[in-house]
C-alpha cells in the first residue's frame, strides 16, 4: 500500500452509490467512506 488517493469525489448522486473499480490495477485498497458524522473503513480486493 503506497498511500495514494486513487479517487476522490461525490457518489451522492448515484442512488446507489457505487464507484467503478475497471480502471483500477489489482491489488488491496482501503476505502474510507464519510457521510454526515460517521466514518467507515473497509479494505477492497481487486483482482
Amino acid at each position: 500500500m503506497t498511500g495514494r488517493v486513487v479517487f476522490d469525489g461525490d457518489v451522492s448522486g448515484d442512488v446507489s452509490g457505487n464507484v467503478s473499480t475497471a480502471n483500477m490495477a489489482p491489488g488491496v485498497y482501503v476505502l474510507r467512506l464519510i457521510e454526515g458524522e460517521g466514518v467507515r473503513t473497509q479494505k477492497v480486493v481487486i483482482e
